[in-house]
């Protein structure tokens, strides 16, 4: 999970630069975390956020593996 989080900014980083909306998968992160703070931090609630997280680093790790072979520099087929 702490592995993911700081890949999951990266990705939401990216999304922002490309203009891809992404206040869906940070508005359910946000609820997440207030619901999580209103009841003295049950980690349970965390599931919820989990799914957005992975969709963000994923973003962010495709970033990176594109950058690593040069899937970026060629147009796509």
């Amino acid at each position: 999970y702490w592995l993911l989080v700081p890949a999951a900014v990266a990705g939401a980083v990216l999304c922002r630069r490309r203009r891809i909306a992404i206040y869906p998968l940070v508005g359910i992160v946000g609820i997440v975390l207030l619901t999580t703070i209103a009841t003295l931090g049950e980690a349970r609630y965390r599931a919820a956020a989990e799914v957005p997280i992975v969709l963000l680093a994923a973003v962010a790790l495709v970033a990176l593996a594109g950058r690593w072979t040069g899937a970026g520099d060629r147009p796509a087929p």
